[in-house]
């Protein structure tokens, strides 16, 4: 598995959901905008996407219960204090090794979350990425979305796998 494919995994499903070793907050259900930047050094590579995603509570725990358990990874550190959740998580894959940290700012119509990840030795020619996260309610998901339909900056959607 991809290193960005795996971050991607972990950073997407953690947000909005509550966590196994801390009582997270719940966000709204319904549409979620994000907008995520990513930063990858070395060579300050930077790209950025948005996409909407329909969550619910109960597939949003799912999907943080089972980030908690793809192989090779470990929360090292997590807590809770207020509304700011910070996360210090560890993967072997192959020959590197993962090291991230996170901070997010949750409220129930908004998410900011900042991660910094350090690649040693370096995977596929990146030492550190950067990604910061921001979410914000748009409210109820649109009639034909479901929970875990995304829905593309250009509108087009795309159903959950079953």
């Amino acid at each position: 598995m991809k290193a960005a494919a795996l971050w991607l995994t972990v950073f997407l499903a953690w947000p909005a959901t509550p966590a196994l070793a801390v009582d997270y907050p719940d966000v709204n259900e319904g549409l979620w905008q994000r907008h995520w930047t990513t930063v990858k050094d070395p060579g300050e590579k930077k790209s950025d996407a948005t996409q909407s995603v329909c969550r619910s509570r109960a597939l949003s725990r799912q999907s943080f219960e089972e980030a908690h358990k793809i192989p090779g990874c470990t929360y090292v550190k997590e807590a809770l204090l207020g509304s700011m959740y910070t996360a210090e998580i560890r993967c072997e894959l192959a020959t590197t090794r993962l090291v991230t940290h996170s901070t997010a700012l949750i409220k129930d119509t908004a998410v900011h979350t900042e991660s910094v990840t350090t690649y040693e030795p370096a995977m596929s020619g990146v030492a550190t990425e950067s990604d910061t996260v921001d979410e914000k309610f748009l409210g109820p998901c649109p009639a034909g979305m479901k929970p875990g339909d995304r829905m593309t900056a250009e509108g087009t959607i795309q159903h959950a796998q079953p």
